[in-house]
């Protein structure tokens, strides 16, 4: 009799388990919209930050996570860039075939199990949220930043009527002129006002500890956009400068709309150009104000 009182009770406990795990599976940590986000997506998040950091025990920071890519995923939605199945099944492939941590990778999937839908949700959807709208969406919308675009296009235009007066409409806008130096060899960076023109006077080599202010760090891969970059302006910018030294068009350049006027031809592809920035509005702050709009519901303690 004690034997079947045994397993009566190994079984009923057995059933217990197996429907908590199945609550915690259905049941909702938190909401984002129109989205939810389960306890055990929160589990599996956690799971992945635990492959990095295997000391860090915070238990919310998975939900944190969750919550930040569904909040930056209907931001997108609101702007016309909905992230849709199709375009994470596409990330997915695309983190396959360019992955440098393949056996990080296949750890990752070992969590899931033939679960890909969760896979999607909990891992893919953040890393491509996460890297798509500060990064590719957010720098470059003219919706977003239409103001400062307008700033930039006005001073363009009195600029393109009188190139001459460059100091003078600066001044006169309470604008900065930076410098900047253009080489197809060494790529772009902001230079002191003379120094490039010292430079060649002297026709001194750079020294290599010689205070520079690049725009993209120098590390080697970074170097090589700097270069191309150069290698774009000398090709498509330079050639329709030969009337006016103004630019026609604004620059999209990173976190800032240029207005540039060449200034010098120092030597062969080496060119120096004034410039005048617009500064775009700031993403945090952008950011702070877009996920006001988007209701979000922690359930999890």
């Amino acid at each position: 009799m004690n034997r079947w009182i045994a397993v009566l009770l190994t079984l009923t406990l057995a059933l217990s388990s197996c429907q908590k795990k199945a609550s915690m599976k259905d049941q909702i940590a938190a909401s984002v919209g129109d989205q939810t986000i389960s306890y055990n997506d929160v589990q599996l998040r956690n799971a992945i930050i635990g492959i990095d950091y295997p000391q860090y025990k915070n238990q919310m920071a998975g939900l944190d996570q969750l919550i930040r890519a569904d909040l930056y995923a209907a931001i997108l939605k609101q702007y016309g860039q909905e992230v849709s199945h199709d375009r994470l099944l596409k990330e997915a492939a695309r983190i396959d075939r360019e992955t440098r941590t393949p056996k990080k990778l296949s750890l990752i999937k070992s969590l899931f199990g033939k679960d890909q839908e969760a896979y999607l949700r909990v891992y893919v959807k953040p890393a491509y949220v996460g890297h798509v709208l500060p990064f590719q969406f957010f720098p470059h919308s003219k919706e977003i930043h239409q103001r400062t675009l307008d700033d930039a296009r006005a001073f363009l235009k009195k600029l393109r009527a009188k190139p001459g007066f460059f100091e003078h409409l600066t001044h006169k806008e309470n604008l900065k002129i930076e410098d900047l130096e253009i080489s197809s060899d060494h790529g772009m960076k902001w230079v002191s006002p003379g120094e490039a023109l010292v430079r060649k006077k002297k026709n001194q080599p750079k020294k290599h500890n010689e205070q520079e202010s690049w725009i993209l760090k120098v590390d080697e891969g970074d170097q090589s956009r700097s270069q191309r970059e150069a290698e774009k302006w000398i090709e498509q910018i330079v050639p329709k400068l030969k009337k006016n030294p103004v630019f026609s068009k604004v620059i999209d350049f990173q976190n800032r709309w240029l207005v540039i006027k060449l200034k010098n031809h120092l030597s062969h592809h080496l060119y120096l150009f004034e410039v005048v920035s617009f500064k775009k509005i700031d993403f945090s702050s952008w950011l702070k104000r877009e996920s006001a709009k988007i209701p979000v519901k922690k359930f999890m303690k």
